[in-house]
């Protein structure tokens, strides 16, 4: 049978109402009494019924992430950034994993099922019903990276990413720049659609003839096998890879082609995006466009929690982080 605040008060001497003062560090008893309450606290094993707390206050004090992709880097970083916020606060973190295509249902399950206060949903594509259905019953739903105008959310300005990055790159004389992107399986995502379009408009714009769109098929070590042979192959290969499809996949490159022999940055530059720690820890260092994934956790819950708390503005509010370049020896 369960501890109660009434056993531990009566092992205590002291009134049940003292308990629960404890309980929340209350200033207003003294310090050897919360010892003495505390000592039987932790020999007693008892921990507060939160379901009894639920539905007495209507809230779980519980914060849900919903991604069908946990071990994605930026999600991981992202994620780490949201685990920051809440160390501390009285909020806990609970993951949900959901099949690509049925975020929705989860959220939904989760939202109306009361099994957390709100949700941050990463990297959904949402359908206009659903979030039309969200907003009228003013759940806290916040979107990551694929967002929704006059829905709350928080993203990444990926087309000015890949502007900058053409441009960078163009800035120190190169006019072959191409790109690699896993557009089969990530088009329709904001992180690929922009990205090309960016470098659609910055090679434009700069006057830039050459065009290379490297398909990848994941985001992954492979990638870099991948990229090398397709620039090899080339009869005017390109002099500079702006790896869009991440550090990951630019790491890989710089290992392929030192066993390719292709000199970095010599021969090509490289250049990648996230500033991950992988970016940070390659033996020649990564030039790349940060993505302040961390920042992003953090900017998330604190939309989450102000849309638990009702405020009207949050309802309709997207966070939107600038890129910066960072300049290592790789490009």
């Amino acid at each position: 049978m369960a501890v109660t605040i009434k056993q531990i008060a009566e092992l205590a001497g002291v009134a049940p109402t003292t308990v629960s003062l404890v309980l929340r560090d209350s200033p207003k008893v003294g310090r050897a009494t919360k010892d003495r309450v505390l000592r039987i606290v932790e020999d007693m094993d008892y921990y507060p019924n939160h379901s009894g707390k639920m539905l007495k206050q209507g809230r779980t004090d519980a914060v849900a992430i919903v991604s069908s992709l946990f071990q994605n880097i930026f999600k991981m970083e992202f994620v780490n950034g949201v685990e920051r916020a809440v160390h501390g606060g009285p909020f806990q973190l609970r993951h949900y994993y959901a099949e690509a295509g049925s975020e929705p249902a989860k959220c939904k399950e989760i939202l109306y099922g009361k099994m957390a206060d709100a949700v941050l949903a990463m990297s959904m594509l949402a359908p206009p019903d659903f979030l039309a259905k969200i907003k009228a019953s003013r759940k806290p739903l916040v979107l990551v990276e694929d967002v929704v105008e006059g829905f709350p959310g928080v993203r990444f300005d990926n087309y000015a990413a890949s502007y900058e990055a053409v441009r960078y790159l163009a800035g120190k004389g190169r006019r072959r720049i191409a790109i690699s992107l896993a557009m089969k399986a990530y088009m329709g995502h904001c992180f690929v659609d922009e990205r090309l379009r960016g470098y659609i408009a910055a090679s434009r714009d700069l006057g830039l003839e050459y065009s290379e769109i490297i398909e990848l098929p994941a985001y992954d070590l492979g990638a870099g096998r991948i990229m090398v042979e397709r620039i090899l192959d080339k009869s005017e290969p390109p002099d500079a890879l702006f790896c869009a499809s991440g550090d990951l996949t630019a790491a890989s490159f710089l290992k392929q082609a030192r066993v390719q022999g292709l000199r970095v940055p010599d021969d090509i530059a490289v250049m990648g995006f996230d500033d991950s720690i992988i970016a940070q820890t390659t033996t020649l260092g990564l030039t790349t466009v940060r993505q302040p994934s961390t920042e992003m956790g953090k900017a998330a819950l604190d939309l989450a929690l102000r849309l638990i708390d009702g405020e009207a503005e949050a309802f309709s509010m997207i966070v939107t982080f600038p890129p910066e370049i960072i300049v290592r020896e790789s490009a």
